[in-house]
Formats: C-alpha cells, structure tokens, sequence
C-alpha cells in the first residue's frame, strides 16, 4: 500500500510540472561509486518534427563528407558550412544512433570512445576564418570516426585544426540549426564535456571528469 501510494505521488507530481519548462536536454553523471558510474539523460527536443532515431553499424575506411548524411545512400545536403566543409577518412568502425535520418546524435567506436550530443540552444561559436568547417550535426560521427581517447579528442578541439559551425538540412526535415553540447568519454581513461569553442555560456566552461 506505501508503495503504490508513493508510485501515485510520484505520478501527480509529474504531471503538475509545466511542459515549457521540459524542453531540453540534460546530462547527469554520478561518478562517485566504486563499481560502476552512472549516466542519465535526456533528449526533450525542442521542436515539432520527430527526430526519427535509427542505430547503424559503420565499418572502418568511409569516406565521409560533411556536406552530406552520416548514412551512406540518403540524399541529402547538409548548409551550414559555406562552401568550406570537412572530409575525412573513418578510421574506426562504430555503433551508431542516426537522428533526421542524417545527423549523429550518440555512438561508440571500436576503441571504446562513446560520443553523444545533447541541446545547448545558448551555444555561440567563432567567427568565421580560413578553416575549414564542420556542422555539429557531424560532430559525434567525426569523433567517433577519427579517435581512440578522450584525450586525442581534447587535443584536436585545443589545434584550432578546424571550425565548428551549426549545422540543419532541410532535405532531412531538420531546418533549423540547433545548439549542442558534445560529451565523450570512455571505458577506462575518463571523459569529458565540451561546448563549441569560444562559447560564453557561464558554468559550461571545458571540464575533465574522472573515469
């Protein structure tokens, strides 16, 4: 009877928070047990198309474009770029969940690096130069396609080696840029949260967490 009172409350209390205020993403990482860390999140999108998620296997050696879908095949154009898009060579294999049918949104490698996005509509990202650019939609697949650790991860952000833009495509019912947030990590050497650089969101600064 205490139970299913206390399942009762719990239920009234969820529906007594207003919906406008549970539109968007959050991450949370319990990583003070000695047995295992916890992870919880969601994905409260803020928009009115469904985000259709399919899981894909890739192989090692696709030749990627970020012009392009993440699923060889879907014809699509990714904007967001301006004619300076990156292209790369994968050389891991990786599980894959595919959101809009071309945009990755979370994935492991063969190394054992897990990658995924979440919305941080406040993101704010450099100013345009002569690097060449990659679309957040891209980002995870990118990561994931191209690095064994957190720490190469970490490194690659650090070069300046290329630009993150906000990526959408209209082709795959995304038509609108949204902001997100990368967090990597992995099953033996750590991991970590980033924002796009240069962002001045307070509180979201980079930060390391133990594995």
């Amino acid at each position: 009877m205490q139970r299913r009172t206390f399942l009762t409350g719990l239920g009234a209390a969820a529906l007594a928070l207003r919906t406008d205020h549970l539109l968007a993403c959050s991450r949370v990482f319990v990583n003070d047990r000695a047995i295992a860390k916890i992870v919880t999140r969601s994905m409260d999108l803020p928009l009115a198309f469904p985000e259709r998620p399919k899981f894909f296997v890739f192989p090692r050696g696709m030749a990627r474009s970020s012009e392009s879908a993440v699923v060889p095949g879907v014809k699509a154009r990714v904007e967001g770029t301006e004619g300076k898009p990156m292209r790369w060579m994968s050389k891991f294999g990786s599980a894959t969940m595919v959101s809009f049918g071309g945009a990755a949104s979370d994935g492991l490698n063969e190394k054992g690096l897990a990658a995924h996005v979440l919305v941080l509509a406040e993101s704010q990202h450099e100013p345009r130069d002569g690097r060449t650019e990659l679309p957040d939609t891209h980002w995870v697949q990118y990561v994931l396609d191209s690095f064994a650790t957190v720490k190469e991860v970490v490194d690659v952000h650090k070069s300046g080696l290329f630009r993150l833009v906000a990526g959408w495509s209209g082709d795959l019912g995304y038509p609108k840029p949204l902001g997100l947030h990368l967090a990597v990590d992995h099953r033996a050497r750590g991991r970590q949260a980033r924002d796009p650089p240069r962002s001045r969101i307070p509180g979201n600064d980079e930060r390391s967490e133990p594995g």
